[in-house]
């Protein structure tokens, strides 16, 4: 009986080393159009985690400022949690695996990278003029 539990095991152990990891789509980097509320406005890809501190205060605090609202509607806001199969792979095509989070990157309609952003700052003008470098087109 221990011979048999022990070739299972073996087996099983074998199968998960040989069986290649499954991205969420073919091509991360193209992102869905069903992701998309409007796929004429740029995207704010926003790399976060739920234990993340600064995405957390990013999230609930600074993407709510009267200031930054206006300027947030003119986007898709994809939010791509990183412990997750699809964020990770998201992370990864956008080269963001090597940066901390909270990472955002901007892209433009054709999904263009324009600009990228790593941590937090508490001044409302920095996240202004990033979100306006995607809106300048």
């Amino acid at each position: 009986m221990k011979k048999y539990i022990f070739v299972f095991f073996t087996l099983l152990f074998t199968i998960c080393l040989c069986v290649p990891y499954v991205q969420a789509q073919d091509n991360p980097k193209e992102i869905p159009e069903a992701y998309l509320i409007d796929a004429n406005k740029p995207i704010i890809l926003f790399f976060t985690a739920t234990w993340c501190a600064p995405c957390k205060l990013l999230k609930n605090d600074m993407f709510k400022k009267a200031e930054l609202k206006p300027l947030l509607e003119q986007f898709n806001l994809l939010m791509m949690d990183v412990d997750t199969a699809e964020g990770a792979a998201y992370q990864k095509a956008y080269g963001a695996e090597k940066q901390g989070i909270p990472h955002l990157v901007l892209l433009n309609a054709e999904q263009e990278v324009l600009a990228e952003k790593t941590g937090y700052t508490k001044r409302v003008g920095d996240w202004t003029s990033f979100l306006k470098k995607a809106l300048k087109e």
